[in-house]
């Protein structure tokens, strides 16, 4: 069996209200919500003005700025035109840092990180656009290890 010595799941609760995650916690019904904030690490994210909210989650999880990863808005202009065309997912520039992580051995999920893109590089476990309100192309997807979920279990 694979003994792993570290673990790390990055959850998206885009949109959420910290004080109600917080209450639901506290209150007793949602024991993952409490394990979460017990064991976890979370801090509010205020979107700088002017630029799309979704531009905020690839800045998250590769760690640059939208000048970087590509992405400013769901529909952009196309480099060199005035024409407007869709931002896909898969034109967001940069390593997410669950993959980063990976490559030092530690065995992680990513569950439900909007704007999150699964590569054939990653190897764990990512549960895409199960609970967003402007999903990505492709829909919701499951892919990596998450049949074997004794992590997400613990």
């Amino acid at each position: 069996m694979e003994t792993v010595s570290e673990r790390l799941i990055f959850v998206g609760l885009d949109a959420a209200d910290s004080r109600i995650v917080e209450r639901l916690a506290a209150g007793g019904s949602h024991p993952a919500f409490a394990s979460i904030v017990k064991r976890g690490v979370s801090t509010p994210i205020i979107n700088p003005p002017g630029l799309y909210v979704g531009a905020l989650w690839p800045t998250f999880f590769t760690g640059s700025s939208p000048a970087e990863h590509g992405r400013y808005c769901w529909r952009q202009l196309r480099a060199g035109t005035y024409q407007d065309e869709f931002f896909q997912i898969e034109q967001i520039k940069g390593t997410p840092v669950w993959q980063t992580v990976e490559k030092l051995g530690w065995r992680t999920a990513v569950v439900d990180v909007p704007k999150a893109l699964p590569s054939p590089y990653f190897k764990g476990a990512i549960v895409k656009d199960w609970g967003t309100h402007d999903p990505s192309r492709g829909g919701f997807q499951i892919s990596g290890w998450l049949g074997r979920a004794e992590f997400i279990r613990r």
